[in-house]
């Protein structure tokens, strides 16, 4: 799982990974557990707290089941590959770009069949969006973790 190979180089490397990482919402992690663990380490990076194993253990503590357990989070660190970070981060855009675009089509099924007007289902196709969406639909999600780069990575 690429998602968990991100997450577990970001708590070894945190500075490189979250710079590579920056257009990565939690929303393009696919299991709820990898999400909320993107969510705690973008939030930790907007609190300037130290992101490592230590610290995101003691948030994993106290909602196991939220973070995957700690076997698992402790797992993350283990074996990673040589970190081609960028090359993963666009194969998890990628495959969140394909959910997202599976979804559309989901919606449009559902307003056909159910006899909503043609222009509602076709409405749900659109995938017209912004030239700074990266395919979208429109939402530039990457803003707020730019943001974040740029504050934890600011030299004083």
């Amino acid at each position: 799982d690429l998602t968990a190979t991100v997450i577990g180089a970001a708590l070894l490397d945190p500075g490189r990974v979250l710079a590579d990482a920056a257009t990565l919402d939690p929303s393009d992690f696919y299991r709820d557990c990898n999400r909320a663990l993107w969510s705690l380490l973008l939030g930790m990076a907007d609190e300037r707290k130290p992101i490592d194993l230590r610290s995101v253990a003691e948030a994993v503590i106290r909602d196991p089941e939220r973070y995957g357990g700690m076997a698992y989070v402790g797992s993350l660190t283990d074996d990673l590959p040589s970190t081609h970070v960028r090359h993963w981060v666009g194969i998890i855009r990628d495959h969140a770009d394909r959910r997202a675009l599976v979804e559309r089509c989901r919606s449009a099924i559902d307003l056909t069949e159910g006899m909503a007007p043609l222009e509602e289902a076709r409405a749900a196709l659109d995938t017209d969006s912004g030239p700074d969406d990266g395919g979208r639909g429109g939402v530039d999600s990457s803003e707020p973790v730019s943001r974040r780069r740029e504050q934890v990575f600011e030299v004083d």
